[in-house]
């Protein structure tokens, strides 16, 4: 009878264990299953805005015939027009396309990319407004896929009553189109700074500024590049009105200003109050009289010239260097600056 019973519990513990076993096999077997699959396709889109010229028309004074080297030629984006003598006039239109696959933020922009003295002589619209020389930076605009054309026209003259001292010159002017994705986001067009890009930008500057055509909304100005002023006429203006001039890290190369009259740098006089920051100045040539001119002293050469009585000029992060500068009264910064004036110089270097 013992042994009996060890042999029920014995065959009792086996069978529940293959019971276990079996039920797990059976929970396996008895899932159910099914594939599917999603295929995900992913494109980039496309940012395209192309800016093309077309419909050229060359007309010349009293509509007379002239050689085949007066003329016009288009090449590689670049249209030449060559030769030109007084009333000679190239108009043609600028198209701009919208060949993106995606909203896109677009702005044009004009510039007088290098000139030696033929730009002043020469009479340009663009669309409706009148061409001056400093680069125009449009605000951007929204342009929606399959967008219609935009076409711009263009007229560039050298007008009849232009002297002699526009023979053998010249200037190359760009218009370009930027655009990004619509959803990027940018940095419009500040109003209240003159943007300066290259050499005929800073002489603008300087020429607004002195004629007083400078906007009275302006109240600073920032080069956007390094620029290099070789063989470029600078006539230094003065600065009267509160003002920053923001060099923004870049540099100015080669700048050369001389006078007759009293003073000689990158602003003939300070009368305000004014500050000139984060500016390189290399290889300038400042010259002003050495003999008084009317009876006055202030003959001062400098990156200001000379410094009007009770105006604060502040000079922050500046560095002149490599350069030469003629006159009664020399500085690197200031050449001349009067009894009362105050300057503050901070972090700045002259070598």
């Amino acid at each position: 009878m013992k042994n009996t019973a060890k042999r029920n519990v014995l065959v009792s513990s086996l069978l529940a264990i293959c019971l276990c076993v079996s039920l797990i096999a059976g929970a396996t077997f008895a899932l159910f299953t099914s594939d599917s699959q999603v295929n995900i396709a992913v494109n980039s889109g496309k940012v395209s805005v192309v800016a093309s010229a077309e419909n050229f028309n060359m007309t010349h004074l009293n509509n007379t015939n002239v050689g085949a080297e007066n003329s016009y030629t288009v090449e590689e984006n670049t249209v030449s027009f060559s030769n030109i003598v007084p009333g000679d006039k190239l108009t043609f239109d600028i198209r701009v396309h919208n060949d993106s696959t995606v909203l896109v933020k677009y702005r044009t922009i004009i510039a007088c990319e290098s000139d030696d003295g033929l730009f002043a002589g020469l009479k340009i619209t663009i669309g409706e407004s009148t061409y001056d020389g400093r680069t125009a930076v449009d605000k951007y605009n929204t342009l929606n896929v399959g967008s219609d054309d935009q076409i711009i026209n263009v007229s560039i003259e050298l007008p009849e009553d232009a002297g002699n001292a526009y023979q053998d010159k010249s200037c190359k002017i760009i218009y370009k189109v930027e655009a990004v994705q619509g959803n990027a986001e940018v940095d419009d067009v500040d109003n209240t700074v003159f943007a300066i890009y290259n050499a005929s930008d800073l002489v603008s500057f300087a020429n607004q500024l002195e004629t007083g055509r400078l906007a009275s909304t302006i109240t600073s100005a920032q080069l956007v590049n390094d620029i290099d002023m070789s063989g470029v006429t600078y006539s230094a203006p003065a600065l009267k009105r509160a003002f920053t001039f923001d060099g923004n890290g870049k540099v100015i190369k080669n700048l050369s200003s001389s006078t007759n009259n009293y003073f000689a740098g990158l602003f003939d006089n300070v009368a305000a109050t004014v500050t000139i920051k984060s500016l390189t100045i290399d290889t300038a040539t400042w010259s002003a009289p050495l003999d008084d001119v009317d009876g006055s002293s202030c003959l001062g050469a400098g990156l200001v010239g000379y410094l009007d009585a009770g105006k604060e000029l502040t000079f922050e992060n500046v560095t002149v260097k490599n350069s030469a500068l003629k006159g009664k009264y020399l500085g690197g910064l200031v050449g001349f600056a009067d009894g009362s004036a105050k300057i503050v110089v901070n972090d700045c270097d002259v070598s």
